[in-house]
């Protein structure tokens, strides 16, 4: 999938779909990372018979309200729904960094932090969902071919 995240005021079009929170129970950016998560990538291009144009699947409202969203309890998994949070508003700040850095080297640093917080943050969704370690190999295998 393709999520992205501003706090920004636009306007989009039929061809993008909005996010909106409605409280504060759940942090928007938990969403975020579960929708940019190997996991669900790999299940809307299994479940789904994806029209493609270029590279980027259409993805339909209907679809995306199939998506599986594991029930949040916030008591229960407020460190959980924490830990995500912080890992993708990493992710959101090293990818902003990374436009501006300079050289090679810090380039290559933050980029190796992003790498290693996406995988992070699959591990973590992997976890959420119950994922055994032969559902997390198809997934991390299949992701090879749906761009992970």
């Amino acid at each position: 999938m393709q999520a992205v995240y501003t706090d920004q005021e636009f306007i989009t079009n039929k061809s993008m779909q909005s996010i909106l929170p409605t409280s504060n129970a759940v942090d928007i950016r938990y969403l975020l990372g579960l929708l940019n998560s190997r996991v669900l990538s790999w299940f809307f291009l299994a479940v789904h018979s994806v029209g493609r144009r270029d590279d980027f699947p259409k993805i339909v409202l209907k679809q995306t309200r199939e998506l599986p969203v594991p029930r949040f309890n916030p008591k229960q998994q407020k460190a959980v729904h924490g830990h995500m949070v912080e890992m993708v508003q990493g992710m959101l700040d090293w990818h902003k960094a990374l436009s501006a850095v300079k050289t090679p080297d810090e380039k290559n640093a933050l980029q190796r932090q992003i790498d290693a917080t996406d995988k992070e943050i699959d591990q973590l969704v992997y976890e959420l969902y119950g994922l055994s370690d032969e559902e997390i190999r198809i997934v991390e295998e299949a992701s090879g071919s749906i761009g992970g």
